[in-house]
């Protein structure tokens, strides 16, 4: 991953956000909860939402991209950050973009799936920018949302022709249920949760 961005000047980072639904677990209220409204939903347009955490304006993010998706996929949102490239090896900047998809909160199981797919065989995006469509190949792929394998959730079949890619998962015990099966898809994990407070308690 290291020599990939020091050639490149880009490391582009891919999340798939499930949106909270009280179907599924406690989110705070109705519109919280609701699996599929972008502008309130706990995990998505919501005060410490992703959307809204990346677009506040102490942000060091600068927004690229706010596209609607098709089917499950409710929304795409795009950011970029420029990095010093010394640590890298490089004269100039490194770019990274992070890019965040929202997707139905009573689809989650697809979410899940898609994630370990890309973990497994890696993936490109595709978004506007600047009047143009671009499409970067993604570096590392993460998952932020509520860990629908404690639900009974299991990991989709391996693939055939495996490409993997380092991974992280932002959800309650995350190290418990995802890491022996991104291990067994030979993907990275980067940073893992250890207890139910995963904004306290992190593994890397």
């Amino acid at each position: 991953l290291a020599d990939r961005v020091a050639r490149s000047g880009r490391l582009v980072v891919h999340v798939y956000v499930p949106l909270c639904d009280n179907d599924q677990i406690a989110c705070g209220s109705t519109k919280a909860g609701d699996p599929d409204d972008l502008d309130h939903n706990l995990y998505w347009g919501a005060i410490f939402g992703h959307r809204r955490f990346f677009s506040r304006a102490q942000s060091k993010f600068e927004r690229v991209a706010i596209e609607r998706g098709d089917g499950p996929l409710l929304e795409r949102a795009v950011f970029r950050r420029a990095f010093d490239g010394d640590r890298w090896g490089r004269d100039d900047d490194v770019e990274l973009y992070v890019v965040l998809d929202a997707y139905r909160g009573d689809e989650i199981d697809e979410a899940v799936d898609r994630f370990y797919l890309e973990a497994e065989r890696g993936s490109d995006v595709t978004f506007e920018q600047d009047g143009a469509s671009r499409t970067l190949r993604v570096d590392v792929v993460g998952y932020a949302g509520h860990n629908r394998m404690m639900d009974g959730k299991a990991p989709p079949p391996r693939s055939k022709n495996p490409k993997p890619i380092p991974s992280f998962v932002m959800a309650c015990r995350s190290s418990q249920y995802f890491a022996a099966p991104l291990a067994e898809r030979r993907s990275s994990a980067l940073v893992m949760t250890r207890s139910e407070e995963h904004t306290s308690e992190l593994q890397s």
